[in-house]
């Protein structure tokens, strides 16, 4: 899945949190110093090259007033998100990059509508979506102006893109795979819930059969073959896959306790049969797979006695990574392909803090001054994360994490 910190020349400190915002400086500050923001960060980090963190707000240095809210980010450091921009939109789209905020045009047709970006690709286009006329339309914007790629009549929502400028689209009551002005019903099952889509066009979700049977079903769908992956117990959700085609997600066990467990299916390959894997849990109790890169990492998170921990999978081992010292629980959201993870988990402070795994070790990223918490929701190939954080009047600000060393 899918930014580079203190580009904007106007970075603020990620510590001491009680600091004030300086709009004309970046700072930072090494993860292990016991500041208030930082308070929580390894032990292993208070050695000599402890990892170093900055962070920039995105709204930085015109709209710090303005809530922004993030959605995604890609390899080249863009980032997307909404929020009140000042136009005649009650909410825009934006796109981020290098320092400057981009505002995403609504169509002609309707240009005082909201605006909601939904994913980015690494080619920078945009999938979002508006209303006209009171009826949803999706669009994809590949520079300021978006196209708009419903069906006829709209109804439309997108729910993802990749690379090729592929989109995954529900409308009309059901899901379609637009290619360059060209839909393919996505339709493997009578009732079908498409979720995602890789960098190889391929579809995945779940399904059900007709008639009574109410078990849900796992699939991977292309336009010219559906796999069904099959039920994983008593419910089933998927939540990702990666281009490699394996297949991550979670259900109910069928045996008492009906506990959530997380599998990962690996299609047939080199005379291999397909698997389907139980990544196990920490403490016998639950597992919840969230993201899984293509080199195989994935993570989630594990409940144990104290509470959910962070976990990262590959290879058949199941690794905690652990929560904050001092922390009660911890939530891995995205990995990259090294296996760095980000997410957030309740610190020593008792408040939620942004988190960046390294070699499974988790990085306080902090929270940025002037705020109460922060998380973290996706990361780059370059190990730059995303996130937000919410101050004391509820306002929410995006931000951008570096960490060097570490």
């Amino acid at each position: 899945m899918a930014v580079a910190a203190g580009l904007l020349g106007v970075a603020v400190t990620a510590a001491p949190a009680s600091a004030a915002a300086e709009p004309g400086g970046a700072a930072e500050t090494p993860a292990g110093s016991e500041t208030p923001a930082a308070a929580g960060t390894p032990a292993a980090a208070e050695t000599a090259g402890a990892p170093r963190v900055s962070v920039t707000d995105v709204g930085a240095p015109d709209r710090l007033a303005t809530n922004l809210f993030p959605e995604d980010l890609n390899d080249s450091g863009v980032v997307t998100g909404y929020g009140l921009l000042g136009g005649p939109q009650p909410f825009q789209a934006f796109t981020w990059a290098d320092g400057t905020l981009t505002p995403l045009n609504a169509p002609s047709a309707d240009p005082g509508a909201f605006s909601f970006p939904v994913a980015l690709n690494n080619r920078g286009q945009v999938v979002g979506f508006t209303t006209v006329g009171g009826t949803a339309h999706s669009l994809r914007w590949d520079g300021v102006d978006p196209t708009d790629i419903s069906a006829a009549g709209g109804n439309s929502h997108p729910l993802a893109v990749n690379d090729a400028g592929q989109v995954l689209l529900t409308e009309g009551g059901g899901a379609a795979l637009w290619t360059a002005g060209n839909r393919a019903a996505v339709a493997p099952f009578p009732v079908t819930n498409a979720v995602g889509l890789n960098g190889s066009g391929q579809v995945f979700g779940t399904g059900r059969a007709a008639g009574g049977d109410a078990t849900d079903h796992a699939f991977v769908w292309t336009p010219t073959a559906t796999t069904d992956v099959g039920p994983f117990g008593l419910t089933t959700t998927t939540t990702d896959l990666n281009d490699s085609g394996q297949l991550i997600g979670y259900g109910a066990l069928a045996q008492s306790p009906n506990r959530t467990h997380s599998f990962v299916w690996t299609p047939a390959r080199a005379g291999r049969q397909a698997t389907r894997t139980d990544l196990g849990t920490l403490a016998g109790l639950e597992t919840e797979a969230r993201d899984i890169s293509n080199s195989g990492h994935i993570v989630g998170r594990s409940g144990t006695a104290s509470g959910w921990h962070a976990v990262r999978w590959q290879g058949g081992r199941l690794a905690d990574l652990g929560v904050l010292p001092g922390g009660t629980s911890s939530e891995a959201l995205a990995v990259n392909e090294t296996g760095q993870a980000a997410g957030w988990g309740v610190a020593r402070d008792g408040r939620p803090h942004a988190i960046l795994w390294k070699r499974d070790r988790p990085i306080d990223l902090g929270v940025p001054a002037g705020f109460t918490q922060s998380f973290a929701i996706d990361i780059n190939a370059a190990g730059k994360v995303l996130g937000y954080a919410i101050d004391e009047t509820g306002g929410v600000h995006s931000f951008v994490w570096t960490v060097t060393g570490g």
